[in-house]
């Protein structure tokens, strides 16, 4: 008796409809009540993906193109240094600096630039300033320590010998390990103020 049963019962579950067609058949016949809709909606999707993957490309272009100029003309501002031609050298590195944001990895190096500029121009005041600027950034990526030579230096050259004990002091305290150590010191040595860290 009990086979009977099961036999029925599977039968039974023959003769109901299956879920899986009856829903194929429901979105068979969505589609063809909505097809201009769908087509539409399909459409404009695709045109959608289609905008965004154009401008993340034009975008990336721009990016690239607007970096490989700021790198040309960086270089050309360094060959100006090189060349003892201060004012142009100056004159492309404000041009970059207007064109990049602060934090910019650009920015730095081109005021960097400027300040050396200003210094061999015997600009020192101004030079002075800038490098006062970068060395108080705290997330700043040029190597501080020679900027902060040249503000000694440049505090010796405007006869601000105090200001320049200051920042050799500072030198030897950032910096013990420096192969500079020994000008530091011997600088330090020619001044009263001079405390041993």
């Amino acid at each position: 008796m009990a086979i009977k049963i099961r036999q029925k019962t599977f039968r039974q579950k023959i003769k109901e409809p299956d879920e899986f067609i009856s829903f194929a058949e429901r979105a068979l016949r969505y589609i063809k009540e909505n097809s201009r809709n769908i087509f539409f909606i399909s459409t404009l999707a695709i045109l959608i993906i289609a905008s965004i993957g154009f401008f993340i490309q034009w975008y990336t272009t721009q990016r690239t193109s607007f970096f490989s100029k700021t790198y040309k003309e960086l270089m050309l501002a360094n060959n100006n240094f090189n060349d003892n031609q201060y004012d142009e050298a100056s004159k492309i590195y404000s041009e970059i600096t207007k064109d990049h944001e602060q934090s910019s990895l650009f920015n730095e190096i081109a005021l960097v630039g400027t300040g050396y500029s200003l210094m061999e121009k015997k600009e020192y005041d101004k030079s002075i300033e800038i490098f006062e600027d970068l060395v108080g950034r705290v997330n700043f990526q040029y190597p501080k320590e020679d900027l902060y030579k040249n503000l000694a230096l440049l505090y010796e050259k405007t006869g601000k010998d105090d200001k320049a004990i200051e920042i050799y002091q500072k030198l030897v305290e950032l910096y013990p390990q420096s192969t500079d150590i020994p000008l530091y010191m011997n600088e330090l040595a020619k001044s009263s103020k001079f405390q041993h860290p």
